[in-house]
């Protein structure tokens, strides 16, 4: 059904946008940490570049979950009580970006806040220690990471 006006098309989308937070469990985790990262932004007091950034990722995100649940819903008005194979793959793949869009905003925060708060504490860019920990929390990350795909793939 066609909107009759550009004040109705607002309307749904804002429903649409509404829809998505209150029923999938995902977008509640990216609204939260969209406004988290704002916060920290305006905390840390940012620069005009940085904190681009920060919205485009954030942006980034939610289209691609939103997006991602629009195609789940799409398939399960046609496949929702059988299983094929080609449909699981669409599935997976709009899935699959929004892992590497949400990766992406999570190395954009880690780049951006994680020398603020390191400079916070008094951890300079020219100390070594800034190197280690900046070098050791990205291979935490990297491994917790793999760690989880390991456990998810033993799963299924």
């Amino acid at each position: 059904m066609k909107n009759k006006n550009l004040g109705q098309s607002l309307k749904n989308a804002f429903c649409g946008i509404v829809f998505s937070i209150d029923g999938e469990r995902n977008m509640k985790v990216h609204t939260i940490a969209a406004a988290i990262a704002v916060a920290m932004s305006i905390a840390l007091r940012v620069s005009l570049m940085e904190l681009l950034f920060i919205i485009l990722s954030i942006a980034m995100v939610l289209i691609t979950e939103l997006l991602n649940t629009a195609i789940e819903y799409l398939i399960n008005v046609f496949y929702a009580n059988e299983f094929n194979v080609n449909i699981k793959k669409v599935k997976d793949i709009s899935a699959a970006a929004v892992l590497i869009a949400a990766l992406f905003s999570l190395s954009a925060g880690y780049t951006v806040f994680v020398p603020k708060l390191l400079n916070l504490i008094g951890i300079h860019p020219d100390d070594g220690l800034y190197f280690i920990i900046m070098a050791s929390t990205a291979a935490a990350a990297a491994l917790t990471f793999l760690l989880l795909s390991a456990t998810k793939r033993r799963r299924v």
